[in-house]
């Protein structure tokens, strides 16, 4: 199963965002059901660390899972910014990774994250505005045993 768990973050950093905790490398960060409060967990003490490059944009989503090869835990980053702040508009989608702590502009993501970023473009463009989108969890994302 692709992703675990989502967890809403409304007010915990500078912008809003959803993150999505996938079931790669999870044991990296903890065992058992507790390793995903972990991921979250880190994922707000890394994102905040980098919150200056939340700037200008409305929203984020991310994937957090851990790299068994190199023993990293990891965060794929994807950044939305609303054309002219036009809720419906086609948003421009920046995106990146953090590996332990360190961030880069990355060219290749998984195609389980593309999913997820496609299904919540979906339910972005069907949503009134950002209170409304973040009311609601897209349907569809793969693997999706508990929302948050």
């Amino acid at each position: 199963m692709p992703f675990e768990k989502i967890f809403t973050l409304r007010n915990e950093l500078p912008i809003p965002g959803r993150l999505y905790v996938h079931s790669a490398g999870l044991d990296i960060f903890g065992e058992g059901d507790s390793s995903l409060t972990h991921v979250r967990d880190y994922a707000l003490k890394i994102i905040g660390l980098h919150r200056l490059r939340l700037e200008g944009y409305s929203h984020f989503l991310a994937a957090g899972w851990g790299d068994d090869v190199l023993n990293q835990r990891v965060l794929d980053i994807f950044r939305y910014r609303l054309d002219n702040g036009v809720w419906h508009s086609n948003a421009w989608v920046s995106f990146a990774v953090i590996r332990e702590k360190i961030w880069s502009d990355e060219l290749f993501s998984c195609e389980d994250s593309t999913i997820m970023v496609g299904k919540e473009g979906e339910l972005r463009k069907n949503s009134r505005d950002l209170d409304d989108y973040f009311a609601k969890q897209p349907l569809g994302i793969p693997g999706i045993r508990e929302l948050c």
